[in-house]
């Protein structure tokens, strides 16, 4: 009954061969191999010898695999036993050698072999063998089998020597030539598969010589998979093509790898799409694809896939804001990175916060961004949200290459503490011309969470590139551009995170309140109100002051505060507001002169001390104003009143008790502070009652101000010798 049963299924396919015997003919499945070959190649002497050397006619040898190998579609795993034969063929499956090359379809109906140099060859000669060598680290090593032998009918005169590559990274299989006597026109090259006509669609030569030939190669596409590597995302795989007779159906079964590519089935996970779980995270998955038909089966993976990323935690929310007119602080120190696609850390010269977390460090890639946590050395451009890893900062992102002379990622670092910039520069050319250039830099802030691209010539403007935020694979993700030529010279793009923002009045006896960051999740919030100096640093938590609100007491006074939100949880990312005005006294009523009297005992007021730009060039010389530096400086008087300016330059210093003292090598272990320097060279002009504008040159005593951080002081007095309260401004000098 089972007889007749198979029958009528083979005769319904047309698989039943003439005759009384049951047999099926056809193809087994095979990935769809595509053939190259190249004039150049060069020999890798291989150094070790079998384990049992050959020195024989017609015989075969064994070899372990170093790595797993996807072979005709069979799957060959890392300690599995192939067997190079004397007589130029590797067969993965069996021990046969005949000496007689043959033309497709083989005498190997029943293995799966690759043929360097199938003919009837001897290596019993003086130095004669096959050998073996790993090249490489895992995981891109390759796997060498050389041959040195001759021919049978040709002794010392006919000498061969070539060699089979396997490649660990990809389903490909190489032959390499040294010196061929012959030629191989009495040879069989080409791979061939368990079946009747399987290598018919898979032979390069047959009694053909090779002529100029060094190298002959074959590989296949392996199966693929796209998706976002996220726990909870969609991943898809795309099994690849096939051959076969008749024509194969294909299954997949998704697998999960620890760092160790130990992989396991995961149940239930059929199909071409899977959605990553919890237990994904931390591993890699591959796509399993089994392609079947009445002849046989085929077996091909994908590469590891991931590893998964957990969800995001939240995080601030960032806004991209454009302008115009930029132009490139260009970087001096050169960080090595003269490459196509790959990743150098660089130490940062101060602690950033991206995404609420700190880091020291960032991970630069040649194709134009910046990694945080996580190392990124993708070269495709897509649009947001993508697969990127880390939290990055995407520059100009894009398939780039700085190999070229004068190429290659400059750093440097301009400003002085607390106010230093580092700028990371980009001078590279697109993969493949590298005639067409790009120069654009990333600049991060010591004082300030934003992150800024500026860019100069860049190959079509941005039209094949992607500039962006993302925190792991989002959310949240800010993107300002992607494929468009948006990213024209002196364009400049600052990335700007949410923060707590802070009101109610900077006076002693004033509660302030904040509102909120915008989180890319509904977060458990901690809050922790901070005192620090006048200048916004050199911060530390008010013990008790972990309100939404917080009532400003004596001790901030002449201070500035700052609220901090931290979230709670394993990571805490952390946002915080920008600083406060200095903490003032109370505002006191003015007494009134006694009835009759007439007497003016109301001293002026002095308000909204501001600068046009608070960093600016000092003018260096006298004569005519140039508007390019200096900078307007405006306030306001409740009178008229003549104000009286003093300057005072902030140093680095050490606490010494309750002081901020000059750094010496007894304090090095002492607290950072600010010390604050009144320099000579007060200068009094004349205000009206309302709105009074000046022009603040940078210059003192004659002189212009060095580079550096400053703090410019003012007090009003009028006519009757009524003194206001001072008002600080701070300012810095650049280059």
């Amino acid at each position: 009954m089972r007889i007749f049963r198979l029958v009528l299924v083979l005769a319904a396919t047309g698989c039943l061969l003439p005759g009384s015997a049951l047999a099926i003919v056809g193809d087994e499945p095979s990935p769809s191999y595509f053939p190259g070959s190249s004039t150049s190649g060069v020999i890798v002497t291989a150094t070790t010898p079998l384990a049992v050397p050959l020195n024989c006619d017609d015989c075969a040898g064994n070899v372990a695999l170093p790595f797993a190998f996807d072979f005709l579609g069979h799957h060959y795993a890392a300690g599995d036993v192939i067997h190079p034969t004397s007589n130029g063929v590797l067969d993965f499956d069996g021990t046969t050698s005949p000496f007689a090359n043959q033309c497709a379809p083989t005498y190997y109906a029943t293995t799966h072999v690759a043929m360097p140099l199938w003919d009837d060859l001897v290596v019993s000669g003086a130095g004669e063998g096959v050998f073996t060598s790993v090249i490489g680290t895992a995981p891109f090593r390759r796997f060498v089998i050389e041959w040195r032998a001759h021919l049978q009918s040709g002794g010392a005169a006919g000498s061969v020597n070539f060699e089979v590559v396997l490649d660990e990274q990809q389903p490909l299989i190489q032959f390499i030539y040294g010196a061929v006597a012959g030629a191989g026109a009495t040879a069989t090259i080409g791979i061939s598969q368990s079946s009747t006509g399987g290598s018919v669609h898979k032979q390069f030569s047959c009694n053909t010589a090779l002529g100029a030939i060094k190298t002959v190669g074959y590989a296949f596409n392996p199966p693929t998979i796209s998706g976002l590597v996220q726990q909870g995302e969609t991943l898809t795989a795309a099994p690849g093509t096939y051959v076969g007779t008749p024509t194969p159906t294909q299954s997949v079964q998704w697998e999960r790898c620890n760092a160790s590519h130990v992989c396991a089935a995961i149940p239930g996970a059929l199909g071409t799409d899977y959605t990553s779980v919890a237990a994904d995270v931390g591993s890699t998955v591959r796509a399993v694809v089994t392609s079947l038909n009445i002849v046989g089966t085929a077996t091909t993976h994908s590469y590891p896939y991931g590893p998964i990323a957990a969800l995001p935690g939240p995080a601030p929310v960032y806004t991209a804001a454009a302008s115009s007119g930029a132009s490139l602080v260009h970087g001096v120190d050169d960080i090595g990175n003269h490459s196509d696609d790959d990743s150098t850390p660089v130490a940062l010269p101060f602690t950033i916060r991206v995404y609420g977390r700190s880091y020291s460090a960032v991970n630069v890639s040649a194709n134009g961004s910046l990694g945080f946590g996580g190392i990124d050395t993708s070269y495709t451009s897509a649009c947001l949200p993508n697969e990127r890893g880390p939290d990055v900062f995407e520059v100009y992102q894009s398939d780039l290459d700085s190999t070229s002379p004068g190429d290659g990622i400059f750093t440097t670092v301009t400003g002085l503490a607390p106010h230093r910039r580092f700028v990371v520069e980009w001078r590279t050319a697109k993969h493949g011309t590298l005639a067409e250039k790009s120069d654009f830099e990333a600049i991060l802030y010591e004082d300030s969470p934003t992150l800024t691209a500026i860019y100069g010539d860049t190959v079509a403007k941005g039209a094949e590139q992607v500039s962006d935020v993302q925190h792991g694979q989002g959310p949240p993700s800010t993107q300002f551009s992607c494929g468009t030529a948006t990213l024209t010279n002196g364009t400049r793009v600052d990335y700007t995170p949410s923060a707590p923002v802070v009101s109610g009045s900077p006076t002693v006896g004033s509660t302030l309140g904040a509102t909120a960051t915008s989180w890319s999740a509904t977060p458990t919030l901690a809050r922790q109100w901070r005192r620090c100096d006048a200048e916004g640093f050199s911060c530390g938590d008010i013990p008790e002051a972990a309100a939404a609100t917080y009532t400003v007491t004596a001790a901030d006074l002449g201070h500035t505060l700052r609220l901090r939100e931290i979230v709670v949880g394993p990571v805490t990312p952390v946002a915080e507001s920008a600083p406060t005005a200095v903490i003032a006294a109370p505002a006191t009523p003015a007494p009134q002169p006694p009835a009759g009297t007439g007497a003016d005992t109301t001293a002026p007021r002095l308000t909204g001390l501001a600068f046009a730009r608070s960093a600016f060039k000092a003018l260096t010389r006298g004569g005519p104003t140039d508007p390019k530096r200096g900078t307007p400086l405006t306030f306001r008087l409740t009178e008229a009143a003549r104000v009286r300016f003093t300057v005072s330059v902030l140093l680095s210093g050490r606490r010494s008790g309750a002081r901020c003292v000059t750094p010496a090598k007894a304090r090095r272990g002492a607290k950072h502070c600010t010390r604050v320097v009144a320099l000579k060279g007060a200068f009094t002009v004349t205000g009206r009652k309302g709105v009074n504008t000046l022009r603040l040159t940078g210059r003192l005593a004659g002189r212009p101000l060095p580079r550096g951080a400053y703090r410019l002081s003012a007090v009003a007095s009028d006519a009757a010798k009524n003194t206001g309260k001072p008002v600080v401004a701070g300012f810095t000098i650049k280059r």
